[in-house]
């Protein structure tokens, strides 16, 4: 019983509020391997016809690290296939993963190498189309020093790489989205409580696209062309144990971004407050409470930046010694900035059911929501082309859908 509880706790904690489940001991590999079919209702996320279609899909996970020392390596391999009964052309298989080389950890000072990858693929709009290859990479390096009792510094900085491959496109079309992200992070934390951090953060950097501007520049080619930008942000907040019973991590800030002029226009630029809060309660010994509410702004591939507001409610309950349900519900108000403005809202809910066999065995089942409305959709399919007469397929172009899935599975842990 106990041991479940404890997985429990762990997986309620990740499920909803993404903190990491602490590392195991020693030099370790372990695997989990997943088996899921579900019926999943509307695949092209259509307005107008909600195709369904049952799937079964394999997901391998593979974690490890090395024998801790002052160098040692901790990775992990993710990968997913999966197979649709009918409409074949959505078959996919993706894979990410990520790798660090830890330095000293806990020491004075420590620091870490990173890298991760991922190869995917968005959905195909159509039953003709085909899926849109993508690929992300990611690396850097992470430093700490330890200034005092409870006092430390961090200092980051990375490269990011996102590649689109969509043989449908053509010309300039064709890698208009690809773009590479420059980044560097200075953080101050001071542990004014035992288990609870005060910090204050300033982050900064540019985003280059490939293609940002054609040869005879127009308004509707915004609907394609991106524009470069730099942005900074300087933010403070905590993270931590507030009480025995609930954790918090906010941050408040201001954010400064700034895109590139062009023939259309002289440039967007937001500079204004942004937040996000994630409050944790465990209510009772089996029951979890998550709550939050996020205000960020990120760029957009649609227009030059998205004002993305949500606000989310879980919930978790461990039934008996074996029986994990999760509940999220969320809503989500997206406000797209010029050149192309457009508001788009999004709800989606979700309950999940985990039993437990045994610690190495467990059976999963799941059942999704999500709704989707945006003003900026034209309901005629031929409007949303390029100048080109292509579909746009940025993975944020404006949709409106209703969409669903039912689901089982089983997961073994080696």
């Amino acid at each position: 019983m106990k041991r479940f509880i404890g997985w429990s706790g762990i997986l309620l904690f990740s499920q909803f509020a993404g903190a990491n489940a602490p590392s195991l001991i020693g030099p370790y590999l372990k695997t989990d391997i997943g088996v899921n079919t579900k019926y999943q209702y509307n695949v092209y996320h259509d307005f107008y016809r909600a195709i369904g279609d049952a799937t079964v899909s394999v997901n391998p996970e593979f974690t490890g690290q090395t024998r801790p020392s002052a160098f040692y390596v901790k990775g992990r391999l993710k990968g997913i296939y999966e197979k649709f009964a009918s409409q074949t052309i959505q078959d996919h298989f993706d894979i990410d993963g990520d790798l660090k080389l830890l330095i000293n950890e806990n020491e004075e000072w420590s620091g870490a190498l990173f890298g991760s990858g991922k190869l995917f693929s968005d959905p195909s709009p159509n039953e003709r189309y085909g899926r849109i290859a993508r690929m992300n990479a990611n690396g850097g390096l992470r430093l700490s020093k330890v200034t005092g009792k409870g006092r430390s510094l961090d200092f980051e900085g990375s490269y990011a790489l996102e590649s689109f491959n969509d043989p449908n496109q053509t010309g300039v079309y064709s890698n208009m989205l690809n773009n590479q992200n420059l980044e560097a992070l200075a953080q101050y934390n001071n542990a004014f409580l035992p288990e609870t951090n005060w910090f204050l953060r300033a982050k900064g950097g540019m985003k280059n696209y490939a293609t940002t501007t054609f040869n005879n520049p127009s308004y509707s080619e915004s609907l394609t062309a991106k524009r470069n930008s730099y942005y900074g942000l300087i933010e403070s907040g905590f993270v931590g144990r507030l009480t025995e019973r609930s954790t918090v991590d906010c941050a408040v800030g201001w954010l400064y971004r700034q895109y590139a002029a062009s023939t259309l226009d002289q440039g967007t630029l937001f500079a204004e407050p942004v937040f996000y809060m994630r409050f944790v309660e465990q209510v009772t010994r089996r029951d979890q409470l998550l709550a939050g509410y996020n205000y960020i702004v990120s760029d957009s591939y649609w227009s030059d930046y998205v004002l993305d507001q949500e606000i989310y409610l879980g919930l978790g309950r461990v039934m008996g010694d074996q029986v994990l349900v999760m509940g999220r519900f969320s809503y989500v108000y997206k406000s797209f900035s010029k050149p192309i403005r457009r508001d788009d809202e999004r709800i989606t809910s979700s309950i999940g059911i985990r039993y437990s066999i045994n610690p190495q065995l467990k059976v999963t089942g799941d059942f999704k929501i999500d709704l989707y409305s945006s003003d900026a959709y034209n309901t005629d399919p031929s409007a949303l082309t390029n100048p080109n007469g292509t579909i746009v397929t940025a993975p944020d172009r404006p949709v409106s859908y209703k969409a669903g899935s039912i689901g089982i599975g089983i997961v073994a842990t080696y």
